[in-house]
């Protein structure tokens, strides 16, 4: 059982699926979008806009898990330095959507793992 929700784990593998499928449609969604508004704006500019967009459902996310309390960070160095570089990578890759075509960076996001792993 749960502690965190007070419930038992069901397993249910086609649900399962179908939020992988919903997230990636997701994903490339976002990244066409992205790609849509760079074409007329600066980066810096669609990546703050963006950034509004995703607190409303981050903060629904903080209440459900306890509250700020449950998700501060234990150690606030590592935290800042691991934003920081998802930051740059956030950047570098809307930056990228503005030179590629969305297929090839489509792409390259989701192979992003393999790359990480051969060269690990």
């Amino acid at each position: 059982m749960s502690a965190h929700y007070g419930r038992e784990r069901v397993d249910r593998p086609s649900r399962g699926i179908l939020l992988m499928i919903l997230g990636a449609t997701l994903l490339t969604l976002n990244d066409a979008a992205m790609k849509w508004v760079v074409a007329d704006h600066p980066v810096g500019e669609a990546v703050f806009v963006r950034g509004l967009f995703v607190l409303a459902p981050i903060a629904l996310l903080v209440r459900r898990s306890g509250g700020w309390g449950a998700v501060a960070p234990r150690n606030l160095t590592g935290q800042m330095a691991s934003a920081a570089l998802l930051t740059g990578a956030l950047f570098t890759f809307i930056f990228s959507l503005t030179l590629l075509p969305i297929a090839v960076a489509t792409i390259v996001v989701y192979t992003n793992p393999l790359f990480v792993t051969a060269l690990a």
